[in-house]
């Protein structure tokens, strides 16, 4: 629950305008990794898969 809030927050402030997308993004690839969600980065792109 706690990840789903906080994902949620930071997709708020950025749509408000108040944080740049790559900082969005960092944030809630961090959060999904606190929460135990697995994150697939095996391609050759550098690009991760939320699984």
């Amino acid at each position: 629950m706690r990840f789903k809030q906080r994902a949620i927050d930071f997709c708020r402030a950025w749509l408000a305008g108040r944080m740049p997308a790559e900082t969005v993004l960092q944030a809630f690839i961090l959060a999904a990794l606190e929460a135990g969600v697995a994150i697939n980065d095996d391609d050759e792109d550098g690009v991760g898969t939320l699984f």
